[in-house]
């Protein structure tokens, strides 16, 4: 994946989150599971509802749906007592592979230094050279009439390899069709936790390129179901 792709920005992410300090696990982080979804995802162009994933014993991830989102300038920040302080500033580059009922992973996730800071920040799990950081998961759920929820849990670790939980919970908007984006609702996206924040923006890709593991990447429609 490559920053310098062509991008559509969807959706503008400010997110007021808190990071969870958590111990190390060896596969899929811990994420607060509760989805009565409403909703199903289908693959476009066809229209075919999106096939399972699968979370393999080493780490790994396959099947689903498959988009590429982009964060840019995303920001982790910490409220100490008397201010804020921006711990770094990074690009982050996903893999979305989501099911029918819109759960899945962000896979293959790219941390980079951004425009306006350095980064020193990699998903949990990362060894340089060697191997891909862990998924981070998520899960999508309508929570009133025309609104859906997508809650997704980040680990990351510095480089020291202090590793922390952000589990957070964002808007899914549909600026344009098949173009979904992650957006806050009024008043800010809130964690789980303590006093941490992440602030950025996020996009999806405008045209639909390969994953890490050399597969196409697609278009989705979500809908409600009866």
């Amino acid at each position: 994946m490559r920053l310098v792709r062509k991008l559509t920005l969807l959706a503008i992410l400010a997110i007021a989150a808190t990071a969870l300090m958590a111990p190390a696990a060896s596969g899929q982080e811990p994420l607060i599971h509760d989805q009565v979804p409403g909703l199903q995802a289908s693959g476009e162009p066809g229209g075919n509802p999106c096939p399972a994933v699968v979370q393999f014993a080493g780490g790994g991830t396959a099947g689903g749906c498959r988009l590429h989102i982009t964060g840019t300038n995303v920001a982790f920040v910490s409220h100490m007592i008397g201010g804020e302080v921006i711990n770094a500033s990074c690009n982050i580059e996903v893999v979305a592979r989501l099911d029918s009922s819109v759960e899945g992973f962000f896979t293959h996730a790219e941390m980079t230094d951004s425009l306006i800071g350095e980064c020193h920040r990699q998903p949990c799990g990362y060894v340089e050279g060697q191997s891909e950081g862990r998924p981070w998961s998520f899960y999508a759920k309508e929570v009133a009439a025309g609104v859906e929820a997508l809650t997704a849990l980040f680990c990351v670790q510095d480089d020291f390899g202090t590793q922390r939980h952000c589990e957070v919970d964002f808007r899914l908007v549909e600026p344009m069709n098949h173009r979904y984006g992650l957006n806050v609702p009024a008043g800010g996206a809130t964690c789980h936790g303590t006093m941490r924040e992440m602030l950025g923006t996020w996009g999806v890709e405008a045209d639909p390129g390969q994953t890490g593991e050399m597969e196409a990447e697609q278009q989705v429609e979500i809908n409600h179901t009866p």
